[in-house]
C-alpha cells in the first residue's frame, strides 16, 4: 500500500511541477513581449501579438484554477479519510451517514478530477495557441519590415 502511496504522491508532485512550469513559461513570454515591444506604437499589425497575450493569459489563469481545484480535492480527501474513520462531526459513528458522506465526498472528487483534467488541458493548449500566435505576429513583424509597409 505505501508503494501506491509513493506513486501517487510523485504522480500529485509532477503535476503540480508541470502546471508550474507552464505558468512560468507563459509569465516569461508575456515579459519577452513586452521587452519586444516596449519602443512600438500601437498597429493593427499587433493584433496576434495581444491575441497570444491573451492566450498566455487565459492559461496562466487555467493553471491557477487547476492548482485551486487540486487543492480543494485534497481537503475533500482528507474529509473523506476522517469519515470513513468515523471521526468526521457531521457523521460521527453512524453508519447512514457516513456512507451518505463517503458518497458526497467521492462524487465531489470525481467532479474536481474532471474540472482539473480539463483545466490542465486547456493550460496547454492556450500555451500552444499564444505561441503560434506570437510566430504569427513575428513572421507578419519581419514581412512589414522587409517590404516597408
Amino acid at each position: 500500500m505505501s508503494e501506491q502511496l509513493e506513486v501517487q504522491k510523485n504522480y500529485r508532485q509532477s503535476q503540480e511541477k508541470y502546471t508550474y512550469y507552464l505558468i512560468a513559461l507563459c509569465v516569461t513570454s508575456i515579459g519577452f513581449s513586452i521587452h519586444k515591444t516596449v519602443d512600438s506604437s500601437l498597429s493593427w499589425s499587433q493584433i496576434p501579438l495581444a491575441l497570444s497575450i491573451i492566450s498566455w493569459s487565459l492559461s496562466i489563469y487555467l493553471g491557477i484554477k487547476f492548482i485551486h481545484v487540486q487543492l480543494s480535492s485534497l481537503f475533500t480527501n482528507n474529509q473523506l479519510l476522517d469519515i470513513e474513520k468515523g471521526v468526521f462531526p457531521l457523521t460521527g459513528v453512524h453508519p447512514e451517514k457516513i456512507q451518505m458522506g463517503i458518497d458526497t465526498a467521492t462524487k465531489q472528487l470525481n467532479k474536481n478530477s474532471k474540472i482539473a483534467e480539463k483545466r490542465n488541458i486547456w493550460q496547454y493548449r492556450l500555451l500552444i495557441i499564444g505561441f503560434l500566435c506570437f510566430i504569427t505576429w513575428h513572421i507578419l513583424a519581419m514581412y512589414i519590415r522587409t517590404n516597408g509597409l
